[in-house]
């Protein structure tokens, strides 16, 4: 069950408190109060609100002022603050948008508006916090496919890898156990779990284990199934991982314990990618310990082996790549689109960069990167998303913020692809003429990646059948592309399109939605 949101109401008059608590007994939140703006900020250090309702004149510290350390502060920038004055001003409602506030209040307060505004800004928040969650996991999960080439230590990886898959389940501790035998287990690494740790509880723990290992498949347990609780000695949700190795040998299990938060499908699956990644990585490193034994002797027989080590690694890559494919895929299957609009638009983007003059390097990265386009459509709501029909003005705003959230979700890495998807996913419905969105760049100044996957997705949403339109034919789409050259498109981008278009509708007939 989902925790209430919690409410810091901030005012300096006791009577002004209790009546924004009483208005928001309906509400379904929890309310702590503080009488100004330093206790305030002691309170949101100690136990961070999802929503501050901030009086404006106030001792000690007004209400400008501590909005402004609140947005300043990395850990609490994204909590919504709505100022509640009595002053009404377009000078102090811009002092208010300069500190960071998100919302504004007049007194008298209105209940209903109040309550209205409230749920709006706790929505928000939400989806914010999630957006932030998937943005861990996808950092954890790129952290976990080069650990082979950060770490030489067995142990160092086993730990690291731990901390990385408790980020992903939002657990408190994190252990790995490998199989020793028909009927041993050993531990092998963890997060705030060693090896003392285990011992101490290990009756209940091998038994997780080994029921994960034995089903084959991942095994959940809940905090709200209290006998479940009690039978394995848990003091929160479990999540147990099976390792299994390319011989589809089980080796042993990845387990999760104390998880807080809500224990989803995606969790499991981004769990699942985890485990493969680590079966494969130790397989690979007893391999290449039992080839340097024989290193002297069978020199015939080493060569085949690193013929062999090099085709795994190979799928591993591809691995990875599937593991952008289907993050992606995340979220197109939420509206019209299909796995195969990915593939078309992947490979649509890739030609046209390689006509652009791209290396193979760099047509190859913005093959995968054009496929996180619309990742930000994560963050927003299946009634705007699934609509059938034209989107208001109001529903189109929000949409549009598909582009902003899918930055958010691909910023801050250090991988290439990652970085030109975070490009991509800001800038792809900017327009050459400086009025497209979000920020109205024009001309050069929207990226070269940017403006190949803008033709490219617009020649793909034309000729494909969606729920408020039928298919375009080819030529009446090129007939809009062309229309809009100079306008929405890149003109040298739009001549090499068309001289390539034979092969544009080659990807087009071999990706059909069929």
């Amino acid at each position: 069950m989902r925790s209430l949101p919690k409410v810091l109401i901030v005012d300096d008059k006791p009577t002004n408190l209790k009546l924004l608590s009483a208005h928001l007994a309906m509400a379904d939140v929890l309310v702590e109060t503080a009488a100004d703006g330093l206790e305030a900020l002691e309170r949101v250090a100690e136990h961070p609100p999802d929503l501050v309702l901030l009086d404006v004149m106030m001792p000690r510290m007004d209400g400008f002022e501590t909005c402004r350390r609140l947005k300043n502060e990395e850990h609490t920038r994204m909590i919504p603050v709505v100022l509640v004055t009595a002053l009404d001003s377009s000078e102090d409602k811009v002092r208010g948008i300069e500190a960071g506030a998100d919302d504004f209040l007049t007194k008298p307060v209105n209940k209903i508006e109040l309550l209205a505004r409230t749920r709006a800004l706790l929505h928000v928040k939400r989806l914010n916090d999630r957006v932030l969650s998937l943005q861990d996991q996808l950092k954890s999960l790129f952290e976990i496919t080069t650990f082979a080439e950060r770490f030489g230590n067995r142990q160092v990886l086993m730990n690291e890898f731990a901390q990385n898959c408790a980020a992903i389940a939002n657990a408190r501790q994190m252990a790995i156990v490998l199989r020793s035998g028909d009927k041993e287990l050993m531990f092998a690494g963890g997060f705030q779990l060693n090896a003392e740790g285990w011992e101490s509880k290990r009756d209940s723990m091998e038994r997780l284990a080994w029921k994960t290992m034995e089903d084959r498949h991942p095994f959940v347990l809940r905090a709200a199934d209290p006998a479940a609780m009690v039978e394995y000695d848990l003091d929160g949700s479990f999540a147990g991982v099976p390792l299994i190795s390319h011989s589809k040998t089980v080796v042993g299990a990845i387990n999760a314990f104390g998880i807080d938060g809500e224990l989803n499908e995606e969790t499991i699956r981004v769990l699942s990618i985890a485990a493969q990644r680590l079966s494969s990585e130790l397989q690979l490193q007893d391999y290449s310990i039992h080839l340097e034994s024989l290193v002297e002797q069978r020199t015939k027989e080493l060569k085949q082996a690193l013929l062999n080590l090099k085709s795994v690694n190979k799928e591993l890559t591809i691995a990875q790549q599937d593991t952008i494919f289907r993050l992606a895929k995340a979220a197109e299957y939420r509206d019209e689109d299909t796995a195969a609009h990915i593939m078309r638009m992947s490979h649509y983007s890739a030609a046209l960069a390689k006509a652009w003059g791209m290396d193979d390097v760099q047509v190859n990265d913005l093959r995968l990167a054009s496929i996180m386009h619309d990742v930000g459509k994560l963050g927003i709501p299946d009634s705007i998303l699934q609509k059938r029909g034209k989107l208001s003005p109001d529903e189109f705003s929000i949409m549009k913020e598909h582009t902003l959230i899918g930055a958010k979700i691909l910023s801050g890495s250090n991988v290439p692809v990652l970085q030109m998807s975070e490009v991509i996913a800001l800038c792809h419905h900017e327009k050459w003429d400086g009025s497209g969105y979000p920020h109205g760049l024009a001309g050069d100044r929207i990226p070269i990646e940017a403006r190949i996957v803008a033709i490219c997705d617009v020649f793909d949403a034309l000729t494909t059948k969606r729920v408020y339109k039928p298919a375009f034919s080819v030529d009446d789409t090129l007939d809009y592309i062309r229309a809009n050259t100079g306008t929405h498109f890149d003109p040298e981008l739009v001549t090499l399109f068309l001289d390539n278009l034979e092969t544009i509708l080659h990807i087009r007939d071999k990706y059909p939605n069929e």
